[in-house]
């Protein structure tokens, strides 16, 4: 089977993920990278295996000081 993107989201838009920061990086909730789904579409789309390193040198910085997550919906389809 292959690696199908589904959505993939960077940034932050809520205050619920990822949470083990201090509050004024989490306060951001208007942070969302234009650049991360092409980067993953990239990397995984159409391969068997696929993991990615998050950090600002792999995924453009959309809002310095924001703690982001990076959250990829994908299925598995027949080669």
């Amino acid at each position: 089977q292959k690696i199908r993107i589904l959505t993939v989201f960077y940034g932050r838009v809520d205050k619920i993920h990822c949470t083990v920061r201090s509050a004024s990086m989490l306060a951001n909730t208007n942070c969302r990278s234009t650049t991360a789904e092409q980067v993953i579409r990239n990397k995984c789309e159409g391969k068997k295996r696929c993991k990615h390193h998050v950090s600002e040198g792999t995924l453009q910085d959309p809002c310095v000081g924001t703690y982001k997550y990076l959250k990829v919906e994908y299925t598995c389809e027949s080669e």
